[in-house]
């Protein structure tokens, strides 16, 4: 049946180009189209195989040999099938489906580098073609949760720039997870959002939603913010230093008449009357960037104490203040008002040193002539760490096993005689303070001034938590008694609660007095990857105009990961997805009825 229903497709084929092109040839030649037509209808009537092969590549012969295409027709014929091919790609990509392939980190461990993923376009709107608009958009449709990909237009996003199918200048795609919409207001704790609706009733989605358990939210990406400097003076000191959080000048430093440094909050923090210093925003005394020093770098520390059994400890730099603010050089060696921040020291023995190990996690890393370098760059540089004995390949820490990625970016985990895959005191100290930057430059050092590493600490009900784990535990020795000292500190790094009321309702008016508020028709977007993901509290709100669709599953590589990403049920009977598979479904119809018409116009003939 196939052989026959070949034969008639291209029976068809043939003879619409005889009827366009007939003209050309002498009446021979048209009665001998016309016989060898009329037998090969008759043969495929009848359904004689032999016969009909023979007579089709007789009429296929006569066809280029009598009527072979014009030049001008040749070439505008390829260049309208190309258009036209361009077009239909152009709409199922800006309207309906399309394939990502993911270049970063800054999603895991929902997506990692080198996964491809399908976005669904019409899960909440409808998209305009090669513009940052919609034909149309439903926010009730776009949930807290949903991984959603937006572009990159009209943001102060970097290197935003691209181009679509090599032809037309465009804008870089993003994919993020939504956590804030419009009227939203959200504090941060324990690595959690809570936060309440522009109607002032609690997100439940936040609390409730399967996709936000395992994942941890930092509200900053550094804890100092992105810092403005404008000119320096004569004597080389920058007198006024702006500070940025989620891209929005958040405090003033400057220096007064009397050379001391004053700060001030700025009126984007929000309700300013709230803030009466840096700490205060939307939770951050909550977490501390951390790193873990030697004994050696330790005792340089001011009122250094040593413990017994500990040979490392767990640094945390938290609460930024302006009280003690002053000059400083930063990590660029601008010299220019700086933050004060306070600093606590917790030991850490053998058995706490183990558990941060055992939940290490660290972004894909390639490992070339023993040089380790972040999955993306060119190549190791300077400050890239040497890994001795360790073998070259591509390697990831996913929660504390070591697994090496293979040719198809399949991961396998790695024997435990890997110099990396074993615990040692030195493997958790060197992961750990190397960062998700595998960059040397956040080592401690012990006679200069050391970058942070971007791994972060807080308190979830008692319990100390790094790398999204509790490493020490409310009933812990070490923990109770640094508990004991931290609680003489004015500015204490302690277990302050969440945004909940006594009677387990949400602090309503805590959060609406403290927490981050959303203008209309912007969204904050946030990274699975808190640590190396550029989002909101890198660039900002997202504006409405510029959401494209979600991010639905993995279809490469395959293995226990494909499938569906953990996310917010989305409904087929939404307006736009209904809406384009009508259009989709009817476009279909229409061409198969066309094409049944020219068939049998043909057959009949």
């Amino acid at each position: 049946m196939f052989l026959f229903r070949k034969a008639q497709k291209q029976f068809v084929n043939i003879s619409a180009d005889y009827e366009k092109k007939r003209y050309r040839l002498s009446e021979v030649k048209q009665k001998q189209f016309q016989a060898l037509s009329s037998k090969l209808r008759e043969a495929i009537c009848n359904k004689r195989k032999e016969e009909t092969k023979d007579l089709l590549k007789a009429l296929e012969q006569f066809q280029k040999k009598e009527l072979p295409p014009a030049f001008f027709s040749w070439i505008t014929g390829h260049i309208g099938r190309f258009l036209l091919a361009l077009l239909v790609a152009m709409l199922i990509r800006q309207m309906w489906f399309e394939l990502y392939m993911i270049p970063t980190g800054s999603m895991r461990p929902t997506f990692k580098e080198g996964d491809y993923v399908v976005v669904n376009k019409t899960a909440f709107s409808l998209n305009v073609p090669l513009f940052t608009s919609h034909f149309y958009f439903s926010q009730h449709d776009l949930k807290h949760g949903n991984i959603v990909v937006f572009s990159a237009d009209n943001m102060d996003v970097a290197q935003a720039d691209m181009m679509y199918f090599y032809l037309f200048p465009g804008k870089k795609q993003l994919v993020k997870r939504l956590v804030g919409k419009p009227g939203d207001t959200l504090y941060f704790y324990g690595g959690k959002v809570y936060g309440i609706d522009k109607d002032q009733k609690p997100i439940a989605a936040l609390q409730n939603e399967p996709c936000f358990e395992d994942i941890e939210y930092i509200p900053f990406l550094q804890i100092g913010g992105k810092v403005k400097t404008p000119m320096r003076t004569k004597s080389g000191v920058f007198p006024h230093s702006i500070i940025y959080q989620m891209n929005q000048p958040v405090a003033k430093l400057s220096i007064n008449p009397f050379s001391n440094v004053q700060g001030t909050m700025l009126s984007a923090a929000g309700n300013r009357a709230n803030f009466h210093d840096y700490h205060e925003l939307w939770g951050f005394s909550h977490y501390a960037a951390a790193r873990i020093l030697t004994q050696a770098a330790y005792l340089n520390t001011p009122n250094a104490t040593v413990t017994k059994n500990c040979d490392y400890y767990l640094e945390l730099t938290h609460h930024p203040s302006f009280q003690g603010a002053q000059l400083s050089p930063d990590a660029m060696g601008r010299v220019r008002p700086d933050l004060h921040y306070e600093r606590s020291y917790i030991p850490l023995n053998e058995e706490s040193m183990q558990r941060i190990f055992t939940h290490m996690n660290t972004v894909r890393f390639v490992v070339k002539d023993e040089r380790a370098y972040a999955y993306g760059r060119q190549g190791p540089h300077p400050s890239s760490p040497i890994l001795e004995g360790v073998p070259d390949g591509t390697y990831e820490f996913d929660r504390g096993t070591l697994y090496e990625i293979g040719r198809t970016r399949t991961a396998f985990s790695v024997e435990e005689t890997h110099p990396l895959a074993r615990y040692t005191p030195e493997n958790t100290f060197l992961l750990y303070n190397l960062g998700v930057e595998f960059d040397t430059h956040f080592l401690p050092a012990l006679h200069e001034k050391s970058w942070l590493p971007s791994r972060y600490a807080y308190f979830r009900e008692g319990d100390l938590y790094l790398l999204g784990a509790p490493i020490l535990f409310q009933n812990d020795p070490l923990l109770q008694a640094f508990k004991e000292q931290e609680s003489e500190k004015k500015w204490s790094f302690l277990d302050k609660g969440p945004p909940v009321l006594p009677n387990g309702l949400l602090d309503v008016e805590k959060i609406q007095k403290f927490g981050f508020s959303i203008p209309e028709k912007h969204y904050l977007v946030l990274g699975d990857n808190h640590s190396i993901s550029g989002d909101s509290r890198d660039f900002g709100l997202v504006p409405q105009e510029n959401f494209k669709g979600t991010a639905t599953g993995i279809f490469f590589p395959m293995g226990h990961r494909f499938g569906f990403t953990l996310q917010p049920y989305s409904s087929w009977r939404t307006f736009p997805k209904l809406f384009t598979w009508l259009i989709f479904t009817c476009s279909v119809t229409v061409i198969m009825l066309y094409q049944r018409r020219i068939r049998n116009h043909f057959w009949r003939s």
